[in-house]
């Protein structure tokens, strides 16, 4: 499911989405991990290895100040340096070679990608790192 409501800058209200099982694929991430050198972004079906390269991936921080006021700007706000990319033999699995990842509360990362099957795959996604991972 995805939720993206007031707290953020999208044009379009967040929501509850369900996946209905048509056989066909669904080229969606389907796990993220951070890392010491990055990011590994696991997908449902492989990727073609020619659109895996760090000008179609763009990852940003920032922080948020806690207040008694409702809401917070963006406070520290980083477009991170993408050193490289590498992509698993299976396909599936996106290594993304990040400069200086650290523990943050906000984190965007965008992402245009191709399928084997030639499909674009495009998407956004929100996440927090408490803890990275060796």
């Amino acid at each position: 499911c995805g939720m993206f409501a007031w707290a953020g800058s999208a044009t379009t209200p967040g929501g509850l989405y369900r996946l209905r099982a048509t056989g066909q694929p669904m080229h969606l991430p389907a796990e993220l991990q951070a890392t010491m050198s990055g990011l590994k972004l696991v997908f449902t079906e492989p990727l073609d290895a020619a659109s895996v390269n760090p000008e179609n991936i763009h990852v940003k921080t920032w922080g948020l100040k806690r207040t008694a006021n409702y809401g917070s700007e963006h406070y520290d706000e980083k477009e991170l340096v993408i050193r490289g990319t590498s992509l698993s033999n299976d396909g599936k699995t996106l290594s993304v070679d990040v400069d200086a990842l650290q523990p943050t509360w906000c984190m965007e990362i965008n992402y245009l990608l191709r399928s084997v099957d030639e499909r674009i795959i495009e998407g956004t996604i929100h996440n927090t790192i408490h803890q990275l991972s060796e």
